[in-house]
């Protein structure tokens, strides 16, 4: 594959994931304040470890996050109580992660704007127009990024 000095590549999953420099310093800076920020929830998280909603999971748990796992089909994931829903966790997460189809996500926006929770993060595939807006009119900072991406950048940066 062509690569272009204005970008970079990350191997996840043995998929070449290309990242754009003209949008690095913005995902960087909101990117860093989002990873300093450790209880997340991840809706959509799965028992089957070759889903994304499970390697999420497991990766902000190993880096030392406080993650709660969301998700209806299961009572437990990776040793860990599963909840049904964000109203249901026993504390309020700082940032929820969304892996989930976008129907799904704009409910999951509305608790997270009923909690007052500010900061969302909606992995690729999981972004709808309806979801930004209403995000938007709720004042909640909805960051569209790839968080593995992002903590094997900021684990980069820490090293480096």
């Amino acid at each position: 594959m062509h690569k272009l000095k204005e970008n970079f590549t990350f191997l996840i999953d043995n998929k070449e994931c290309i990242f754009y420099k003209w949008i690095k310093e913005a995902f960087q800076i909101d990117t860093k304040k989002l990873l300093e920020k450790k209880v997340w929830a991840v809706v959509g998280a799965t028992i089957d470890p070759e889903k994304y909603g499970n390697k999420i999971y497991k990766e902000l748990k190993e880096a030392g996050y406080t993650v709660y796992p969301i998700s209806p089909k299961y009572a437990e994931i990776d040793g860990d109580i599963a909840y049904a829903s964000l109203l249901d966790l026993p504390e309020k997460p700082d940032v929820v992660n969304f892996v989930v189809n976008p129907k799904i996500g704009i409910q999951v926006v509305r608790q997270c704007a009923k909690l007052g929770i500010k900061d969302i993060w909606l992995q690729p595939g999981t972004v709808s127009d309806e979801i930004l807006a209403y995000a938007k009119e709720q004042e909640i900072n909805a960051h569209q990024a790839c968080v593995l991406v992002a903590l094997r950048v900021e684990k980069k940066r820490i090293r480096d």
